[in-house]
């Protein structure tokens, strides 16, 4: 089977506690969502936005098939270039362009706000998912 669900590699620490039955605790897991309802075939609830944070300190968010990446240069698949928060940033619909290769930001700005600004009140909250 397949699934458009986006998931993270963090989500493997809640599923695992999940999986144990355990509580997930204050150490740990700040922004693991558990994959077990969806690995059981149910139609899981919308995941958190995922941060993605690269060696140079770019942040990047991804809510649904938009990824704004909060750099001037790329922070992933190539060497990391450009100023961690330097305008402009770059924003991608990674459904219609999953290479990366179209930045959408200059025709979508509402997007780019709503995003910059939603990555900010979590990175203030210190996690994306809420304590269990």
């Amino acid at each position: 089977s397949s699934s458009s669900t986006t998931v993270c590699l963090t989500d493997w620490f809640a599923t695992v506690v999940d999986l144990l039955g355990s509580e997930q605790g204050e150490i740990g897991g700040e922004d693991s969502a558990s994959l077990l309802p969806l690995l059981g075939g149910e139609n899981s609830p919308r995941r958190a936005p995922v941060i993605h944070h690269s060696v140079n300190g770019t942040f990047a968010i991804r809510q649904g098939p938009l990824k704004l990446v909060l750099s001037n240069g790329s922070g992933g698949r190539e060497k990391p270039a450009g100023k961690p928060f330097g305008e402009p940033y770059q924003l991608f619909d990674l459904v219609a362009d999953p290479g990366e290769s179209k930045d959408l930001a200059a025709e979508r700005p509402e997007d780019v706000q709503r995003l910059a600004a939603l990555l900010a009140t979590l990175r203030k909250a210190k996690r994306s998912v809420p304590k269990r």
